[in-house]
């Protein structure tokens, strides 16, 4: 199986279960949600420090070839 393949059916697969424990009644879902929602916060922070500094040294060069 391709890696687009599989990215594709987890794509599908979490949408999927998002949608289910959005939807279910009682709360069972809110409070499985409500235990996992660190973790994407953890996730966005990562995220944010990996993307931040990629963007300083972008700019940091771009203006650096303009001097030039």
């Amino acid at each position: 199986m391709s890696s687009g393949t599989r990215i594709l059916l987890g794509l599908i697969a979490g949408f999927t279960a998002g949608a289910l424990l959005a939807g279910a009644p009682g709360s069972a879902g809110a409070q499985f949600i409500h235990a996992i929602e660190p973790l994407g916060g953890v996730w966005l922070n990562a995220l944010r420090m990996t993307v931040l500094p990629l963007v300083f040294a972008l700019l940091v060069t771009g203006v650096g070839t303009v001097r030039d």
